[in-house]
């Protein structure tokens, strides 16, 4: 029976972390697409934006998500060192 137990824990330890890193591979490829592609369209177009307006949007959603952000990383870290 133990081994089994160990056995069910080992597996869903790995598809926690082949799951966790898919997750942030998606996340980057999502971040490069969703910044890329205005100004992708914009050398397309010939057309760019205020760069000062952007930066200021960027960094007033960075604001916001920061401590979000920051709240997940704890939270990943003090559940691992729970799990151990």
């Amino acid at each position: 029976m133990r081994i089994m137990e160990e056995n069910k824990t080992s597996t869903w330890e790995e598809y926690r972390k082949r799951t966790h890193v898919i997750g942030r591979v998606v996340s980057a490829v999502t971040l490069v697409m969703l910044v890329g592609a205005p100004f992708l369209m914009g050398k397309i177009l010939g057309a760019y934006p205020d760069l000062g307006a952007v930066a200021r949007a960027f960094l007033s959603v960075g604001l916001v998500w920061l401590p979000q952000n920051a709240y997940h990383c704890v939270d990943t870290i003090v559940l691992e060192k729970l799990d151990n």
